[in-house]
């Protein structure tokens, strides 16, 4: 391919979360495909350039005044922009929106989900789940965030979603849905290939941001009165509270707080189970992640776990539909009724099929052919 590439991401390595994961992994695979990977745009925690072999790392101060920062992140933006160029944009919507480079440029977002949601949700404006959020009358703030966040996606020339309900939102907002094209997460098998024989440590892992709708405190809750262990890697506003929870009830549980991919690949080879309790998802790739490490994975339906696992065929759905609380499918994935290698390798096959990260990357750079 002869055109100039930039991916444009909000976070990066070593920030943790599937946009950070997935520009990473993505930069990687396209460097050695593509001619000039021109730079990679993104917050840290300091400003930075560094070079590589076809290209730049630009990172910008996340500690700095936040109209700072977005001007500096319009300017390098605007530095970059160049006849016949591509932009894959993961994160940084709006930054990228107001920076105006769509003339002669082909530019293709990524959504990870509703970002207007999530702020309102982590700055406590609403308790709602996402659904419930969309006919919401909204305050001036979150009115203009979503104006400006529908206006910044429809201007892309196609839009990639990871999931069927994320699709549905982008509906609701407005979104032609003739450039909204489904591309699932995915993930590279063989890195969490190992043949060694690991001891299972803990009865049950979770992996995510510790933020209220991820559900940590409820499953806290639940493997300490089925007397399970827990493992809980990540960081996030909730953590002291679950700490504290943790210490009140004497619970079997150990914090991990934000580690390296290389420790989190260790941890879910020293687990049993596999938890996602989250309210939303778009396509959670930690659930990827855990399927690819050979655990037996239970995740919240109605969320995009739910296009992730096959209920009761390679992992287990709870909620209403399937008639499980949280606590009946944890002890159900541990009775004798799952037969756990058939699970485990039901879903390696399915990861094979729908999660191949070389077929899943190759149609995101197709898409730019097409443009």
């Amino acid at each position: 391919m002869d055109f100039g590439f930039c991916l444009v991401s909000g976070i990066y390595p070593p920030d943790s979360g599937g946009p950070a994961k997935f520009t990473f992994e993505f930069e990687r695979y396209a460097r050695a495909r593509l001619n000039h990977l021109d730079v990679i745009v993104t917050t840290n925690d300091i400003s930075s350039i560094s070079q590589f072999g076809n290209g730049s790392l630009f990172r910008i101060s996340r500690n700095s005044n936040v109209i700072l920062r977005y001007l500096k992140f319009i300017v390098r933006l605007r530095r970059i922009k160049r006849n016949n160029h591509c932009f894959l944009v993961t994160g940084a919507f709006l930054e990228f929106y107001l920076a105006v480079m769509r003339k002669k440029s082909r530019v293709i977002y990524k959504l990870p989900g509703d970002i207007v949601w999530e702020r309102a949700r982590n700055q406590g404006f609403t308790k709602l789940s996402i659904e419930e959020f969309q006919s919401l009358k909204l305050p001036f703030k979150f009115k203009l965030m979503r104006k400006l966040f529908t206006a910044a996606i429809s201007s892309a020339d196609k839009v990639i979603v990871p999931s069927l309900g994320l699709k549905n939102l982008t509906s609701q907002w407005g979104v032609d849905q003739s450039k909204v094209h489904l591309v699932f997460n995915s993930v590279d098998l063989e890195s969490f290939y190992s043949g060694e024989e690991v001891i299972k440590d803990f009865d049950v892992l979770t992996v995510c941001r510790l933020t209220r709708w991820k559900g940590v405190e409820e499953l806290l809750l639940a493997t300490h009165n089925l007397g399970y262990s827990l493992a809980i890697v990540g960081d996030g506003p909730e953590k002291s509270l679950l700490e504290k929870l943790a210490l009140e009830l004497n619970a079997n549980v150990q914090f991990f707080g934000e580690v390296d991919f290389e420790t989190v690949k260790k941890i879910y080879k020293r687990s049993k189970r596999f938890v996602l309790n989250s309210t939303y998802e778009g396509l959670p790739h930690v659930l990827l992640e855990a399927r690819a490490s050979n655990l037996l994975c239970l995740a919240r339906e109605g969320t995009g776990s739910s296009e992730v696992i096959h209920h009761m065929e390679d992992g287990i759905l709870f909620g209403e539909d399937s008639g499980l609380s949280l606590t009946d499918a944890l002890k159900f994935s541990f009775s004798d009724n799952v037969d756990e290698s058939v699970f485990v390798a039901r879903a390696l096959n399915d990861l094979k099929d729908r999660f191949n990260q070389e077929s899943n990357f190759q149609k995101i750079l197709e898409l730019f052919d097409e443009s």
